[in-house]
């Protein structure tokens, strides 16, 4: 049986709304200590670009592992159009495995 896995759109806003308040945190930090370094405003330019790139980056990876850990706002959605929990289908393939 096909299966299709879908996120509630609550979920994906949740996590919007996680991720632009982390990125807007780190960048708001950088912009801090680099204008108090006092270089040139390329040379700012091109430090905040590059330390929001890579930070972001790098901590979107870790938001995004965190939200894999959790299964509200998850759902399983099956060929016949049953619909099922994301939790719900784990467990079911876990009784089925053991069995």
């Amino acid at each position: 049986m096909k299966k299709k896995f879908n996120d509630w759109r609550r979920r994906s806003v949740a996590r919007l709304v996680s991720w632009r308040i982390i990125g807007g945190s780190v960048t708001a930090g950088i912009v801090y200590m680099v204008s108090k370094a006092g270089a040139s405003a390329a040379e700012t330019a091109s430090i905040i670009f590059v330390c929001q790139f890579t930070i972001n980056a790098l901590l979107y990876y870790i938001h995004d592992r965190i939200w894999d850990l959790f299964q509200w706002g998850r759902e399983v959605v099956f060929d016949d159009g049953t619909t099922i929990t994301h939790a719900e289908y784990l467990e079911t393939t876990k009784q089925n495995e053991s069995t």
